[in-house]
């Protein structure tokens, strides 16, 4: 099917008569092929709307009445199932948050621990020292305390 496309006019858009629904439709289309789209749509809905019944037009607007409905029960289903994906996603990332807050927990324990059986164990073999170094960070805090 060829469609003849006249040239585009150099009158500017503001002064332009528009007569037909082909005028109307192409409105500056840029290839005959957008032409011909904007043509055929523009064509059937002035033809169909012209030779439909009142009942015909009830019909149409049930049948869109379901597509909307549809296309709304989609949407809600669309938009659950990313609500449950985002929670899904969410809990397992908070789960594995709190095994790594375990793990990282349960390590700084086990050094808590071994320091201190270091601790205990340099105290016994140098007491001495050990008080020497008690001492001097007593009065250190003491100093810090008085400013």
């Amino acid at each position: 099917m060829s469609l003849n496309v006249p040239p585009r006019s150099t009158v500017p858009l503001a002064n332009r008569q528009w007569g037909t629904s082909q005028e109307t439709a192409r409105c500056e289309a840029a290839t005959p092929k957008e032409f011909e789209m904007a043509t055929s749509a523009a064509g059937k809905a002035v033809k169909s709307g012209a030779a439909r019944s009142p009942e015909d037009l009830e019909a149409e607007i049930d049948r869109l009445r379901d597509d909307v409905a549809k296309l709304t029960e989609q949407l809600t289903r669309t938009g659950e199932h990313s609500v449950s994906a985002a929670k899904r996603a969410a809990s397992e990332g908070a789960e594995q948050l709190r095994v790594r807050g375990e793990a990282a927990v349960g390590v700084i324990k086990q050094n808590a621990d071994d320091l201190e059986q270091q601790l205990t164990e340099t105290v016994r073999e140098k007491p001495i020292t050990s008080l020497a170094i008690a001492a001097g960070v007593g009065f250190f805090l003491a100093l810090l305390s008085r400013r």
